[in-house]
């Protein structure tokens, strides 16, 4: 079955060549990390660490996620040598900006065909490997297995989405999650489907989710960030400000068209839009300019650097400052949630006690979003037209604002803890 499953992946890339070849060509997305993908980096160094542990985040969201576990590693067991790898290049980005350290290797995660994922573990020779979530490659796993190298499933999360698919193949899932030493749970629903695709129930447990662990990554620069965000958008005398975080294809046309509206009714009200992928930065610019909004990218501000004017939209084109600019907004709405996309994690704005809406496409995060509507600390908005009537009843209600944050904080604070709880239980397997 192994051999089936690397024929079929070989020939999907072969397939999708075009369009990487395209995507290489026009703004390189590809082309820069192959190599690496391929298992082609130099061999790392264990440079006198006791235990070497490699750690696997996709990207963004799952690497920010580790974040909490990684500093609480590298805390308690400072011989240890923690090796990052993501797979997206906006992962790898923010892991070199915002992870090192505590990691202490950043690599690319190999392409799950034989000869590549051979490579990668050869060259960096784990003691132990950690993949966060729903990162279940069958040749990596397997090879990690053939050497006697413990793995473990940590955060895992099982969307209802991914486990049908997954159960169209349940026994060769079957086989594939006995590689796993350990499978920690996020929730008893993670757990549950992860059981009916055959994990082995002694190695099955349910920690919580590490999200609700992470600790507000504002910039050390923050002050003069908000400073410089705040006398951009002329908000320092007061207005609204809504911070639309990880929008994607198809929602910033439906932010921007819901901000005009609203805007001609609360004039004092502002937007910050983030859209998820550094390619759309442009696209979005000229769907603002249509709209004859007086907007600045924020990677043309800065330095003292003003607009002539104060601006009505920020375009937020840089990487690593969202996070940091949850703290400065009024009302936070989270992207990739209004079209059927998965929606992206609500817990750093509820960090900072702030009112969250999000889309009804929300199954990346289904067991978090739940809580949170079943608290009333976050707003769920149907369709486009939903999304204006909520956000007009939040604009004229700072006290309705002020609830569902504090209500949000709240959730974090009694939910924290998975972290260490998944420490405790690497630490058994070392």
């Amino acid at each position: 079955m192994y051999m089936v499953y690397s024929i079929a992946l070989a020939l999907g890339i072969l397939m999708a060549m075009p369009y990487f070849l395209f995507k290489a060509w026009t703004d390189k997305k590809y082309w820069q990390n192959l190599p690496a993908r391929l298992g082609f980096f130099k061999t790392l160094e264990s440079n006198g660490f006791e235990k070497v542990l490699w750690v696997h985040a996709v990207s963004v969201g799952e690497t920010l996620a580790c974040k909490p576990l990684i500093s609480l590693i590298k805390r308690q067991h400072p011989s240890w040598q923690v090796i990052l790898s993501t797979t997206t290049l906006t992962g790898h980005r923010l892991a070199r900006e915002q992870l090192r350290p505590p990691v202490d290797e950043i690599i690319y995660f190999p392409i799950d065909l034989p000869f590549a994922v051979r490579r990668a573990v050869a060259r960096t020779q784990p003691d132990l490997v950690m993949v966060a979530e729903t990162e279940i490659w069958p040749n990596f796993l397997r090879e990690c297995a053939r050497r006697d190298i413990p793995c473990v499933l940590v955060n895992g999360r099982l969307s209802t989405r991914s486990f049908r698919r997954y159960r169209w193949v349940r026994r060769f899932m079957q086989d594939v999650l006995h590689h796993f030493d350990l499978l920690l749970a996020q929730s008893n629903d993670d757990a549950e489907r992860l059981r009916a695709l055959g994990a082995p129930d002694a190695r099955l447990q349910v920690i919580g989710n590490m999200k609700y662990d992470i600790q507000p990554s504002t910039p050390a620069a923050a002050a003069s960030l908000h400073q410089l965000v705040k006398d951009s958008l002329g908000i320092d005398k007061g207005g609204v400000l809504l911070l639309a975080g990880s929008t994607v294809d198809g929602e910033d046309k439906i932010i921007l068209s819901t901000f005009v509206k609203l805007k001609a009714k609360h004039k004092s009200f502002r937007l910050i839009l983030a859209p998820r992928h550094p390619e759309r930065f442009s696209l979005v610019e000229q769907l603002i300019n249509r709209l004859g909004l007086k907007y600045a990218r924020r990677s043309r501000l800065g330095d003292g650097v003003l607009p002539r004017e104060a601006i009505e939209v920020l375009l937020l084109d840089t990487m690593g400052e969202l996070a940091g600019l949850y703290e400065l907004a009024d009302l936070v709405f989270i992207g990739g949630s209004l079209v059927p996309k998965g929606g992206h994690n609500i817990i750093e704005p509820a960090l900072y006690a702030k009112p969250i809406l999000f889309g009804p496409y929300t199954q990346n995060f289904s067991h978090i979003v739940k809580t949170f509507l079943d608290e009333h600390a976050a707003v769920e908005a149907r369709d486009p037209d939903h999304l204006l009537t909520l956000l007009d009843e939040l604009l004229i209600d700072p006290r309705a604002r002020a609830q569902l944050g504090r209500n949000a904080r709240a959730i974090i604070e009694r939910n924290g803890g998975a972290t260490q709880r998944t420490l405790a239980c690497i630490e058994r397997l070392l």
